[in-house]
């Protein structure tokens, strides 16, 4: 004790606010594990800049993608702890020019697929990102970016299952097109379709299979969802949907199936799509009601 007071006193002084702080971080620490999923992610959010996007989570680990704006410098690109939401890396600072919302894991989740706009003019370059270093120097991310992929507007990207290449929608002017590169900054692309109207996103879901949704020859009043081998280039169905942008579908992960909003009365109908045999199965919301509404009524009847 005697030793303890022999020390001068901005000693004391910063040996009690050193303590302190340890004792708040672990109390922090303790009432953030009890919190939900959804609370982890507003603590992330609120303590990033004042507008925060997740763009996409890790299967495999204790991480999600998000996306901040400053107002000085733009987007940024952050790794976040989903445990520890008050844990956060810069990927790309927004000095990078980082063209938020376009930014996904590879399947391995050792990769990112990323889009810059250095030049502010929305002609996009395309670059591939590690999870872990941050791009900290402008000639790093000149490295990292596809050299064979003239600057353009690129709308959406997706990760073959596989990893080793990327599907990439885009528009020269009015001519849209979707286009296919191997994962490598020094590969050159090929377009798979050239002849589609309005795209608004893609995915290559399956290893034979992928879309496009679009809008029909007509104009953006009706959706048109092409389905297609990334590969080989072969559409194999053309679909009409509601508008593009009322419905974000995604492929079944374990089996080629694709959710579908068709034209049907005021809002439309739900279907599901088989790419594999091309059977539509229709009025999905009733057979969904129908199923678990029997299930609802005989546990009911059986809890009675």
């Amino acid at each position: 004790m005697q030793r303890f007071f022999k020390k001068k006193p901005h000693s004391i002084a910063r040996f009690f606010i050193k303590r302190t702080t340890k004792q708040i971080y672990a109390g922090l620490w303790r009432n953030i594990t009890l919190l939900s999923i959804y609370e982890r992610l507003k603590i992330a959010f609120e303590a990033s800049a004042f507008f925060t996007m997740p763009l996409d989570f890790s299967k495999k680990d204790d991480f999600f993608l998000l996306q901040t704006l400053d107002e000085t410098e733009g987007n940024s690109l952050l790794k976040s702890s989903l445990t520890d939401p008050l844990k956060q890396e810069i990927l790309l600072p927004g000095s990078s020019k980082f063209y938020g919302q376009l930014a996904i894991l590879s399947p391995d989740e050792k990769r990112i697929l990323a889009a810059i706009d250095p030049n502010g003019s929305e002609m996009l370059h395309l670059c591939l990102l590690d999870t872990l270093p941050r791009v900290k120097e402008t000639e790093d991310l000149q490295r990292r970016t596809f050299t064979e992929i003239e600057p353009h507007r690129i709308l959406w990207f997706s990760w073959s299952p596989d990893g080793k290449n990327i599907l990439y929608t885009g528009s020269h002017e009015k001519n849209y097109h979707v286009s296919r590169i191997a994962n490598d900054v020094k590969a050159k692309p090929e377009v798979v379709l050239d002849d589609i109207h309005g795209v608004l996103w893609s995915e290559w879901g399956h290893p034979n299979f992928a879309f496009v949704q679009g809008a029909s020859p007509g104009g953006m009043q009706e959706g048109l969802l092409t389905v297609f081998n990334p590969t080989s280039a072969e559409v194999l169905s053309e679909i009409s949907t509601l508008i593009s942008f009322w419905f974000l579908q995604k492929w079944n992960p374990a089996k080629p199936l694709v959710p579908l909003l068709q034209p049907s009365g005021d809002f439309g109908k739900l279907s599901l799509y088989n790419a594999e045999s091309g059977e539509k199965f229709h009025n999905l919301m009733e057979r969904l009601h129908n199923a678990f509404g029997a299930q609802t009524e005989k546990s009911s009847f059986n809890d009675q």
